[in-house]
């Protein structure tokens, strides 16, 4: 029996969550932000921006495999 992959929730994180979740600084996020290499936040309020789950996971996916190949 093959397992389904769990269902990735679309949830927006702030930013002390992404730097939670891939370990990096907040200075480097937004680094790499600028050169194009991590997903933009999406700007949810006037003053508040956050990131979707979605693409933060699916980066850190991304990042996995290319740590295989």
């Amino acid at each position: 029996m093959s397992e389904a992959a769990p269902a990735r929730s679309n949830r927006f994180l702030k930013i002390t969550d992404v730097v939670a979740e891939t370990s990096l600084s907040r200075a480097t996020i937004y680094r790499l932000i600028a050169k194009g290499d991590f997903p933009s936040p999406i700007r949810v309020s006037p003053q508040r921006v956050a990131w979707s789950e979605r693409s933060v996971q699916g980066w850190k996916d991304q990042q996995a495999n290319n740590l295989l190949n």
